[in-house]
């Protein structure tokens, strides 16, 4: 097992560090965690019971957003609602839906 949060996937920051010496290893301060099982369409990964972790560093999560490179997806409350998938343009203190935030 490392000793610190793997780098960033976009930019190689090596320097990202755990949030809380007692939370896992890939809970980076100042980065996003996102894995996955694979995909359907794949071509080089698609794993039962295993999973791929990255990392994606803040500053490159908004340079990718500010592109138009982040979906985000909301997911329905309840059977009756369908889900929702817009390009992510970045945090907005003002519009932010309640029970999301942005550590700055």
């Amino acid at each position: 097992m490392p000793d610190r949060p793997p780098a960033c996937v976009c930019c190689g920051n090596s320097q990202l560090r755990s949030v809380d010496p007692y939370f896992p290893l890939w809970q980076p301060y100042k980065g996003t965690v996102f894995s996955t099982y694979g995909q359907y369409g794949s071509t080089v990964y698609d794993a039962e019971h295993r999973q791929l972790i990255i990392i994606v560093c803040d500053d490159c999560l908004l340079k990718k957003a500010a592109a138009g490179q982040v979906l985000q997806q909301t997911l329905p409350a309840c059977v009756h609602q369908h889900e929702t998938v817009v390009i992510w343009e970045g945090p907005r203190s003002s519009e932010e839906e309640e029970g999301d935030s942005h550590v700055g």
